[in-house]
């Protein structure tokens, strides 16, 4: 691994620390002319507090088979910046 690559991971582990713990995943993609920006959480208690920090818009819950997924959204300026909750069986969190 060179310094280039070095450099590159420390600043992932900061944008990792920006946003808290509870974070599994953060990805970035760039289509066109928008920047899509995905954090997927470990719960939906961090999803509401990471939509808050970021403000985002109001959650949603969507229901696919079983399966319950939260995600809150915002498109501005050419972002799309989206949080998403856990998915999983069973009764959705309010």
């Amino acid at each position: 691994m060179n310094q280039r690559a070095r450099d590159f991971a420390v600043l992932m582990a900061g944008q990792y620390a920006c946003l808290g713990p509870g974070i599994r995943m953060l990805t970035v993609s760039e289509l066109m002319r928008w920047m899509t920006i995905r954090i997927t959480v470990t719960t939906d208690e961090r999803l509401r507090e990471v939509a808050d920090d970021l403000g985002l818009m109001q959650a949603t819950t969507e229901r696919r088979g079983r399966v319950w997924w939260r995600q809150v959204m915002s498109r501005e300026d050419g972002v799309v910046m989206i949080a998403a909750g856990p998915s999983r069986e069973g009764p959705v969190e309010p």
